[in-house]
């Protein structure tokens, strides 16, 4: 069966000439961190999981990344404030790339992608999830598109006297398809144009712009370099990974000063909130006594300007009644009955009036001196 591949055709050849995926090209290699950002190396070809056949046909210094790892990666930095996907592939087989990327996606706006050396179909797939690509000026991007190769080995087979039959069940007429008749170059023809849909329309929502913008003016399947990535909005800048990483860890500071002060401020709204519920209640409470002062003073007289007196210089109840009886000013009615007892003449209190204690006792004490 014929594999899909999103790569860039130069590396298929490459890979179909010699069996090594490891001899297209060894990428430098970057430090796992970077002003205390995690960096994920996304290097060489793309596969959807490790194996032992793709560790035999890497060769030595070869550099395979798998779907499987680097979404592995994206789960351990979850909690980490920026993600750094450090790309140079050419870019790997179909399977699980569109999920990754969407994971990717969804990880916005922590995860950004640097592209070292190349980020080529697959590889572009996956850094345009990110929230941000920045290239080296000398990096490449692009080959959005499916490529499928096929061998036509029946000449050297008919030379070598070597005939192959296939007998394949009646209900199954395409599972033996090949790209060297008309219908079967159609079928193969159309499965790689719906995977090509699928790039270039999650290529189009990751980037902002619309599926007809990414046909007409990323590369048309080839690769392009920065400068011309940056003005065609394939890349949104173009730096060193050094002044890069330092820009990004320097923003982080900045985010985490910012977070120290917010934290700051919310301990003092804190505490201030506690002083003035604190506040409100002391306030709630000397309402209440005022209200309390006032209805004892209203109990004691109804002398205007005695009331007046008391309530606006704050005078309590027994500091009026002591004035009252030192200043001769209480109304004294001699009882025609009762000669020898004068009283206070005041008007019955309601049984829920506060006066009425402090009345009685005022009362009481004209009584007594009354009677001296």
């Amino acid at each position: 069966m014929l594999q899909p591949w999103l790569v860039s055709p130069e590396w298929l050849s490459n890979f179909l000439a010699s069996g090594s995926i490891g001899s297209f090209r060894a990428p430098s290699k970057m430090p796992s961190s970077w002003h205390n950002l995690p960096i994920i190396p996304i290097y060489g070809a793309i596969v959807p999981r490790g194996s032992a056949y793709m560790s035999a046909i890497s060769g030595d210094g070869g550099n395979i990344s798998t779907v499987e790892g680097i979404s592995e990666a994206l789960d351990q930095h979850a909690n980490s404030e920026k993600i750094i996907l450090d790309i140079d592939s050419p870019g790997g087989v179909v399977t699980g790339i569109s999920e990754l990327a969407d994971k990717i996606y969804s990880m916005r706006p922590k995860v950004e992608a640097y592209v070292s050396g190349m980020a080529a179909s697959a590889a572009y797939w996956l850094a345009s999830a990110a929230n941000k690509i920045t290239m080296s000026d000398t990096a490449e991007v692009g080959s959005v598109g499916v490529v499928m190769s096929y061998t036509d080995y029946s000449e050297l087979l008919a030379k070598m006297g070597i005939k192959i039959k296939d007998i394949i069940s009646s209900n199954a007429p395409l599972k033996r398809v090949t790209p060297d008749t008309d219908d079967g170059l159609s079928y193969y023809q159309a499965r790689i144009d719906e995977i090509a849909s699928v790039f270039v329309d999650k290529i189009a929502k990751y980037r902002g712009v619309p599926s007809a913008f990414v046909l007409s003016n990323f590369g048309q399947g080839g690769l392009i370099g920065a400068k011309a990535a940056l003005s065609s909005g394939m890349a949104d800048q173009i730096s060193t990974f050094k002044s890069y990483g330092a820009k990004v860890g320097k923003a982080m500071q900045d985010i985490e000063s910012l977070r120290a002060e917010v934290d700051a401020l919310k301990a003092e709204n804190a505490s201030l909130k506690d002083r003035i519920e604190a506040l409100k209640n002391d306030s709630f409470a000397a309402i209440e006594a005022e209200k309390k002062r006032v209805a004892a003073l209203l109990g004691l007289t109804s002398d205007k300007d005695i009331l007046q007196e008391a309530i606006m210089n704050g005078l309590s109840p027994g500091d009026v009644a002591m004035q009252i009886i030192t200043s001769g000013r209480a109304q004294i009615v001699q009882n025609a009955d009762q000669p020898t007892a004068p009283v206070i003449s005041y008007n019955k209190p309601k049984e829920s009036d506060p006066g009425q204690e402090m009345r009685d006792g005022l009362l009481a004490a004209i009584r007594r001196k009354s009677n001296v």
